[in-house]
């Protein structure tokens, strides 16, 4: 997907910072499943586990797991497996979840990456390479024509 960005550092910092249209984590979340990237329940999962840390960020030493508002949050997240049964355990689990599908579209996208020629041909090499991959292929599928017919 990078490839197909203008290259410009500082216009990329600047939607990233401050006031720009990256600059928050829900923006990312919100930007990753526009494109498909991750499904409706990651994006769902993924607002949540923010609002938890949130409140964990702006009231710390003041809530628990167990804190009636972290519990019904913890409760709704579905990338957790079954396992998990307590609140700071389905925390714990779908983080865990996401974790692993990020990591398999990063691992993912970096397969598909096109690969760039390693060798500059001019148009008549590349036409003559091409012509010997044809006569080569020809030859052998002539042999093998020919091996299955005696």
């Amino acid at each position: 997907m990078s490839a197909d960005l203008v290259k410009n550092d500082n216009l990329f910092k600047q939607m990233l910072n401050g006031n720009g249209p990256l600059a928050t984590f829900s923006s990312k979340i919100d930007l990753a499943y526009s494109l498909a990237l991750i499904d409706e329940n990651v994006h769902q999962d993924l607002h949540l586990l923010k609002k938890i840390r949130n409140e964990f960020a702006h009231l710390p030493g003041k809530l628990s797991f167990e804190n009636p508002k972290i519990k019904s949050r913890c409760d709704c997240l579905t990338q957790s497996d079954p396992i998990f049964q307590g609140p700071r355990d389905k925390f714990t689990g779908s983080m865990m979840g996401i974790i692993g599908i990020i990591h398999a579209l990063i691992y993912k996208s970096e397969r598909l990456e096109a690969k760039t020629p390693q060798h500059d041909l001019t148009k008549d090499e590349f036409i003559k390479e091409i012509k010997e991959s044809l006569q080569y292929m020809k030859s052998k599928s002539t042999a093998v024509i020919s091996e299955g017919v005696e």
